[in-house]
């Protein structure tokens, strides 16, 4: 049977027929327990409360111990329980221990045993090449950087974050100047390399080293002896293939390259000053293929004919002669490659005065006519509109109120039909082999009047009577007779020729003096100025311009023009503006597109006066407009 007993103090149970009973054992009340009680129909006493030192707390009361405020305490049964504190979170990275080994943010701990007050700097033992700081209950760190030692092989010293130089020993000798290091005494000032790796000076007694720096290599090669790693090659980025180190070639005509170590190093071939001699000049361009620097070369010559007419030889000689037939100018006579003629006529209704109206050029089997009125003809047919171009022999444009012709031979010709102003250029490949009206080009201008049959004409007459181009519509033309238009007219008439012509000798030109002499334009303007009667004004600004042209050419650009002298009015309302020294290539419609370098190539002139059109605007159906503003073609 299961334990049973009237009394609650006992537990009985039936053993073999016999019941079998035993007082009930109760369990030991704590002494902490301040009321026991049996309870109604109980056996064992049990508690109802605790009693912690002097104070008394009712079952499941929780407080502090009065004697560790660490321990918080429980009431349970009569049993008192203690238990430390539970700490409160904080929000630093290394906290140190405060009160009731809880963490607190005042002051820090350092991997977990060393304290350090907040601010403290310090260095960890185990890095010294660490350095950190204290703050708030954070350990706030960074790493030194080491310098660079000056030797090859230096030490990191026990306990300490740097490594050191320890191979060096320096003594001071003397008066501290000199150095001793390696075993070797060193003066001040002295540089030397104690290794392939460093470059050291001495200086009052100390040692000072600085390692070469490497710079990275995209195709290293170590090579013994050397500090740093080297290339064997070089990568040519054009030809997108490698050359050794030592291969050299040429970029242009002045720059040389080659491959050194990895590296390419160019050079520019440097050229002598020139000094050329009298009668030549330095040759830039084009340069002879194969060559950068320039050299001498013979100077090119220039013919000019204006006025009624004055020709100025290749040689220098100015020339008058009044003809009005068809005459040589200028020609090869020695190889036929090319010719030029001119046509003169007469000035108003004197039979005795004349100027050039008509120029013929015949060059690689083509024949070129241009009169006074720019029109040109080709092999006898008009040609519509310029510029013309016959690769490779012939080039003809009109800027301004200049027409150009450029040719193959390098022979070239501007004419200016509204002055009767003609200019003929040719170089010195044909030197003593011309002639003509401008003479041999031998640099002899005593000689020029050398006629047909190579004797030497005794006047300017007869010279010009000469050399009358031959043929079946000149049978008719007369020779021209001597004539000197001052000698007929009155002395206030000469004096006011002299006096208009005299501008040329005055400060005006001044700056172009030394360069072209004004003497002959001087003489040429006076013999113009009487024979144009009336027209004075027209005859003297043909031979200024004449003038101005030519210190043009000498690079003096001479701003002579004025409102009261050769105003040259240019039609504002076709956007066109006056320009003493514009560009010879002339900007169109046509050629906008063109690189400058291709319009050039063709333009020999060093610039041209007359009507231009402004910059940043081109010409299109005889006006100026802008070039965004060109009819598509």
């Amino acid at each position: 049977v299961p334990d049973s007993s009237s009394n609650a103090c006992e537990v009985c149970r039936c053993l073999n027929g016999n019941l079998v009973c035993r007082a009930r054992t109760c369990p030991v009340v704590s002494t902490t327990a301040f009321h026991i009680t049996t309870g109604r129909g109980g056996c064992c006493p049990t508690c109802d409360g605790c009693q912690f030192g002097s104070s008394t707390y009712d079952d499941g009361a929780i407080f502090a111990s009065h004697d560790n405020t660490c321990l918080t305490c429980v009431c349970s049964k009569g049993t008192v329980s203690c238990v430390n504190k539970p700490c409160a979170e904080v929000a630093c990275s290394n906290p140190s221990i405060g009160s009731c080994d809880c963490p607190v943010c005042s002051g820090c701990s350092y991997n977990g045993d060393t304290l350090y007050e907040d601010g403290q700097f310090f260095n960890p033992p185990d890095n010294p090449c660490r350095r950190c700081s204290c703050y708030e209950g954070n350990v706030l760190c960074r790493d030194t950087r080491c310098p660079v030692p000056d030797c090859a092989k230096p030490e990191t010293p026990s306990g300490e974050c740097c490594p050191k130089c320890t191979e060096a020993i320096h003594k001071c000798c003397g008066s501290c100047e000199n150095c001793f290091y390696l075993n070797q005494t060193w003066s001040n000032g002295h540089r030397f390399q104690p290794n392939a790796c460093q470059d050291c000076v001495c200086i009052n007694g100390n040692i000072q080293c600085v390692t070469k720096a490497c710079r990275p290599l995209s195709c290293p090669l170590n090579q013994q002896g050397t500090c740093c790693p080297i290339c064997d090659r070089c990568y040519l980025d054009v030809e997108n293939r490698n050359v050794a180190s030592g291969f050299s070639w040429r970029v242009s005509e002045c720059q040389s390259c080659r491959c050194d170590l990895g590296s390419i190093v160019c050079s520019t071939q440097q050229c002598p000053m020139l000094d050329c001699p009298h009668g030549m000049l330095t040759y830039k361009q084009p340069v002879t293929p194969g060559e950068c620097c320039p050299h001498c070369i013979p100077r090119p010559a220039s013919c000019v004919a204006f006025g009624d007419p004055h020709y100025q030889t290749f040689d220098g000689r100015m020339i008058h002669f009044q003809g009005t037939c068809r005459y040589l100018l200028t020609a090869d006579c020695s190889r036929a490659a090319f010719r030029v003629e001119v046509e003169n006529r007469n000035i108003g209704g004197d039979a005795r005065v004349s100027w050039t109206d008509r120029v013929h050029m015949t060059v690689a089997h083509h024949r070129i006519t241009v009169d006074g009125f720019y029109n040109v003809m080709l092999n006898g047919t008009q040609v519509p509109h310029l510029p013309l171009l016959i690769k490779p022999y012939i080039f003809i444009d009109k800027s301004a109120n200049t027409l150009l012709i450029n040719t193959h031979l390098g022979v070239r010709l501007s004419w200016n039909a509204l002055q009767h102003h003609l200019q003929v250029e040719v170089p010195s490949s044909f030197k003593k082999k011309l002639c003509g009206l401008c003479g041999n080009f031998n640099n002899l201008p005593q000689d020029d009047l050398r006629l047909r049959n190579s004797r030497i004409a005794r006047s300017d007459i007869q010279f010009g009577n000469n050399w009358k181009v031959l043929g079946r519509e000149m049978q008719s033309c007369p020779d021209a007779t001597p004539y000197n238009p001052c000698d007929g007219i009155s002395y206030r008439k000469r004096k006011r020729a002299n006096n208009a012509c005299k501008v040329i000798n005055s400060d005006l030109f001044a700056q172009c003096h030394q360069v072209v002499s004004p003497a002959m334009y001087f003489s040429a303007c006076v013999h113009d100025v009487c024979a144009c009667g009336g027209n004075e004004d027209y005859c003297l600004c043909d031979v200024l311009e004449t003038y101005a042209a030519q210190c043009r050419r000498a690079g003096v650009v001479v701003r002579w023009r004025s409102s009261t002298l050769c105003a040259l009015n240019c039609p504002s309302e076709l956007g066109y503006v006056f320009d003493e020294c514009g560009s010879p290539c002339k900007r169109t419609c046509a050629n906008t597109n063109l690189p400058p370098s291709v319009i050039e190539e063709q333009c020999y002139m060093p610039c041209v006066s007359g009507c231009q059109c402004p910059a940043g605007m081109v010409e299109y159906d005889g006006r100026c407009i802008n070039s965004m503003d060109c009819p598509d073609t």
